[in-house]
């Protein structure tokens, strides 16, 4: 890898040619290019409208990605135009510049990491490349029911939907209503006009004026905030840029001088709706609420739909320790003489991580996944000394499993970080194997594989690929079952006539 260059001033031509068109032909563009190529409610018109003369047109579709439409607009939007007369850009024109960033050569290394070994580098672009690509790539309903559970959580402890009401003024059904209306709307308009839009959302949802200004102004941006929240977090080292957090995933409609509304990247919509309004009440709302969300929302939605699959399991209890009071692991499942034992983190993948040196990400690998894994080995250990006990556990256990879930992905497959972080949390390894995910990636076992959860951690070890392969990617997609975030948009759209 040490021969290996990243091209830099293919980014930098890219930059240059962007400032020649005006802001609004580039989105503009950019949107209809989505709906013409996406395999959600594709439009052949807009496509025979790019390309009228061209009969190999629908051979486009399938074959422009969503992260290339993503890149192109976070650069359009922060290469400002020349401050001389700029056109509108064409086809043509972009399909050049999209060639420039698809012969980029995406770096490996960061600047600062000259001295690492091989498969440290390879583990952490699997992070960034996760970052940078897969979370464009995900069904676009991914995670409505998940986070329409949890927007709606009441209990004695705590009342996220309350706190949800006070950030955004309205329940979150009409936001996910809200979300449906705009993509189709887009989907089915070559030129946007937000006074059109807005009868539109009127006519089909029956909102007042002000609650659909509420909601459009919850995903506005105006092109100097977009600017300022990009070099917020921006990179230092310039060749990683390609990695760079994209404000649309959580203010996916630009405003600007010369326009009041702009939607680039249409499906952005919809993570905008589920993890960026999570990740907008806790820029608000701070650590007492990431607390409270986490202990008692989170961990309330896990068991949940383990209950729905029919899955029995022991909640954490407190136990003696040495004269210590301690807590066994968030869950525990069991089947026969198995065990695995769950550990829970209500955390998303720090912005950071997209473009930071090695030691930044060792640091959350430490906070996010290790913490959790050590505090697994930690209750093995009490466990099989006679410390934890329950009703529910058998006399004989023969196998011990691990799991530490996270709210969403952090693209994790990295054998030696993960072990170092473990163990400098104060974890000590034993035969026992553990897994990490994300909470979409057990709903996906859940819902779509024909293996229990057991099954599943019980091929992935045998195999040998808990820390080789991402654990999404170890699902076998043959279950025909219900599918919770199918069902919820179902039950929306019967109350949407489009």
């Amino acid at each position: 890898m040490d021969s290996y260059e990243s091209n830099l001033e293919l980014l930098n031509k890219i930059d240059k040619r962007l400032r020649r068109f005006n802001l609004k032909s580039k989105l503009e563009l950019l949107r209809v290019l989505h709906h013409s190529t996406s395999l959600l409610h594709p439009n052949d018109d807009f496509l025979k409208r790019i390309l009228p003369n061209n009969i190999y047109r629908k051979q486009l579709r399938g074959n422009l990605y969503n992260h290339e439409l993503g890149y192109l607009s976070l650069a359009s939007i922060v290469a400002e135009e020349w401050s001389g007369e700029t056109r509108n850009i064409s086809y043509n024109d972009l399909r050049k510049i999209l060639m420039l960033y698809r012969n980029y050569n995406i770096p490996f290394r960061h600047e600062d990491d000259a001295d690492l070994a091989d498969h440290e580098i390879i583990t952490q672009f699997s992070v960034r490349a996760g970052l940078q690509q897969f979370i464009y790539q995900r069904n676009h309903f991914k995670s409505f029911y998940r986070y329409y559970y949890l927007f709606n959580y009441i209990s004695s402890k705590t009342n996220i939907k309350k706190t949800f009401l006070e950030v955004f003024g309205y329940e979150y059904e009409d936001y996910l209503l809200f979300s449906w209306v705009l993509y189709i709307y887009s989907s089915r308009t070559w030129e946007i006009n937000k006074t059109n839009l807005k009868r539109t959302i009127a006519e089909v949802l029956h909102f007042s004026d002000r609650k659909i200004e509420t909601l459009l102004n919850s995903f506005s941006i105006t092109r100097e905030e977009f600017i300022d929240l990009y070099r917020k977090f921006a990179t230092t080292d310039s060749k990683m840029k390609v990695y760079d957090f994209n404000p649309l995933l959580m203010k996916p409609i630009v405003t600007d001088k010369d326009s009041d509304f702009l939607l680039p990247m249409p499906f952005t919509i919809f993570i905008a709706v589920t993890e960026g309004m999570f990740q907008q009440l806790c820029t608000v709302k701070g650590l007492s609420f990431k607390s409270d969300f986490g202990k008692h929302a989170y961990e309330d939605y896990i068991e949940h739909i383990l209950k729905i699959h029919n899955y029995d399991y022991i909640k954490e209890f407190e136990y003696r320790f040495q004269k210590n009071n301690l807590r066994s692991p968030d869950l525990m499942l069991v089947k026969d003489d198995h065990v695995i034992f769950i550990e829970l983190k209500a955390r998303v993948p720090m912005i950071s991580l997209r473009t930071t040196n090695y030691k930044k990400y060792k640091q959350e690998l430490r906070i996010s996944l290790g913490a959790a894994l050590a505090q697994c080995f930690k209750k093995e250990k009490h466990l099989k000394s006679g410390f934890i006990t329950h009703e529910k556990l058998p006399d004989k256990i023969s196998k011990i499993s691990h799991i530490a879930i996270t709210l969403e992905e952090f693209n994790v497959a990295d054998e030696f970080g993960l072990e170092e972080a473990i163990k400098n949390n104060g974890g000590e390894l034993s035969n026992s194997r553990y897994h990490v995910m994300s909470t979409g990636t057990l709903e996906s076992i859940l819902e779509e594989d024909p293996r229990d959860i057991f099954q599943y951690c019980m091929d992935r070890e045998e195999a040998g690929t808990t820390n080789i392969h991402l654990s999404e990617a170890d699902i076998i997609r043959d279950k025909r079952g219900d599918n919770l975030d199918l069902k919820l948009m179902e039950e929306i759209i019967k109350k949407v006539n489009l």
